[in-house]
């Protein structure tokens, strides 16, 4: 049997679990790319602070004074970073003790196209690598000991390349947190919606409930009984004015039936009682000859009487 009660809460808490999961979805869609960006911002200001370490000399000659006390990471044996520095032509310049003469692989866009990527470390952990142009300081010398020094020269207002990957291990570490405490959260918040809404349905359904165990004590002996409308809800208030319009017409129609029944058992003892009589009569003195023809025109006229009084009785009818 279908029950308002189970239904409302049914949908009502499966309606509930949608938004809630639809909810949790958007917020760690959105958290995912905040701290990818985060993420992201973090590695440019990386790959800025190795720019920074090159300088143009005045010959042109390009300098790298790469200071490992101030990045550990891209020496450290354990979880390193990684960096590799070119030219825009392509021609390597510089690139981390980490990397070992290897290259960052899997850009998206061809080489010198500025791009964030995900990708696979030499050593197996899930990274993240950035490549952008960071433009080179001159350094403004009149010394002319620098003039004959090898190394790669490059035009005033030059830009290196600047690939620079690292592991995104505690990134996703995060994420995977969020994303439990998110289904978690969506998990008590469906459970506690439904307990609530069941809560509140079983409060707002209990006048209906009212109604319903009052309409099943109605019987042909409490036709008298009527549903207090000022106690209802306005939305059950024309239903049970409508059932107390309809208990008294129950109860009119009730009262013309007992009054109808009690007139035709008057109205027919007279006749039933007077042909007892005759059938008693008729029974006790069966040879008075002069009576008979008599009695049986009064059983006629008894029986003319009843066949009337049922005829309109069924004219009633």
């Amino acid at each position: 049997m279908r029950s308002i009660q189970r239904a409302l809460i049914l949908k009502l808490g499966s309606w509930a679990f949608v938004l809630a999961l639809a909810a949790g979805i958007g917020f760690y869609l959105y958290m995912r790319s905040a701290l990818l960006a985060q993420f992201d911002q973090s590695l440019a200001a990386k790959a800025r602070t190795v720019g920074t370490q090159f300088r143009r000399e005045s010959d042109g000659r390009l300098e790298f004074e790469f200071s490992k006390k101030a990045m550990p990471e891209f020496g450290r044996q354990v979880r390193p970073e990684y960096f590799q520095v070119r030219l825009p032509d392509g021609t390597p310049v510089a690139s981390s003790k980490s990397i070992e003469g290897a290259s960052i692989q899997g850009a998206p866009e061809a080489f010198p196209v500025e791009c964030i990527w995900n990708l696979t470390l030499r050593d197996g952990r899930p990274g993240r690598a950035i490549r952008m142009w960071v433009r080179v300081p001159s350094e403004h010398t009149d010394s002319s000991e620098v003039k004959d020094k090898p190394g790669v020269r490059v035009p005033r207002g030059a830009s290196v390349v600047i690939a620079l990957a690292a592991s995104r291990g505690e990134l996703d570490e995060q994420l995977g947190t969020l994303l439990s405490s998110l289904l978690v959260v969506a998990a008590t918040l469906s459970i506690g919606s439904v307990l609530c809404l069941n809560w509140t349905i079983r409060r707002v359904l209990r006048p209906l409930h009212q109604v319903a165990e009052e309409a099943t004590h109605i019987n042909a002996a409490s036709l008298d009984s009527r549903f207090a409308i000022e106690s209802m809800p306005l939305e059950l208030q024309p239903i049970c004015k409508q059932l107390n319009d309809l208990l008294g017409r129950l109860q009119s129609a009730f009262g013309r039936q007992q009054r109808f029944s009690s007139n035709i058992a008057h109205e027919l003892r007279t006749p039933i009682a007077e042909l007892r009589s005759l059938a008693e009569v008729s029974i006790k003195w069966p040879d008075d000859g002069e009576q008979s023809p008599q009695r049986f025109q009064d059983a006629l006229d008894i029986a003319r009487q009843m066949q009337s009084i049922v005829d309109t009785l069924l004219a009633l009818a």
